[in-house]
């Protein structure tokens, strides 16, 4: 296979979308799309642009949900990516629940099938990277939809209809699992 030298500015390969969901200083539900995650254990690590709002408030609140979309939520995906909640608290303006977690102070997107609780544990902002801003989490809790586990209560992989993310900076798009 021939490959080519690109430049590209950024070069995402296939990541998943998440929506973040986070009760802000003044304890209103909101939410943000992101695709920068990975998690090992009961650590996620995630990426942010540093000057967005969801990241500033998840610094203050340190607590948050990654909620696993499917693809029926794709207005909901673009929505979220693309307002920013310093204008607005997102979940007024999509058709998704927000329903207050057992383990952490943050809310669950009743229509994700999966969400991870997560309490910050780090923040990671370097010079070499700036307008960057990585955090360590501890994941709290794990929350998956009954239709999404077998009998042994182990994943159904068949079930996902995940959206993967896609892009070079210039030109994005989303890809489906099935």
């Amino acid at each position: 296979m021939e490959k080519v030298a690109v430049n590209y500015e950024k070069m995402y390969y296939g990541f998943p979308v998440i929506l973040v969901s986070f009760y802000d200083v003044n304890g209103l539900p909101n939410v943000t799309t992101i695709s920068s995650s990975y998690t090992l254990k009961d650590m996620v690590v995630l990426g942010f642009s540093s000057k967005g709002y969801a990241i500033n408030q998840i610094k203050e609140v340190r607590d948050f949900v990654i909620n696993v979309p499917d693809r029926s939520m794709m207005d909901a995906i673009s929505y979220c990516g693309s307002t920013t909640g310093y204008d607005l608290g997102k979940f007024d303006n999509v058709n998704l629940t927000h329903v207050k977690s057992q383990s952490v102070n943050a809310p669950v997107i009743r229509e994700c099938p999966i969400s991870i609780e997560c309490t910050l544990s780090d923040i990671i902002e370097r010079e070499q990277f700036k307008g960057i801003t990585n955090i360590l989490a501890h994941i709290k809790g794990r929350l998956v939809a009954k239709d999404y586990l077998n009998d042994d209560g182990g994943l159904q992989s068949s079930e996902f209809d995940n959206v993967f993310y896609i892009g070079d900076g210039h030109q994005k798009g989303f890809r489906y699992m099935q």
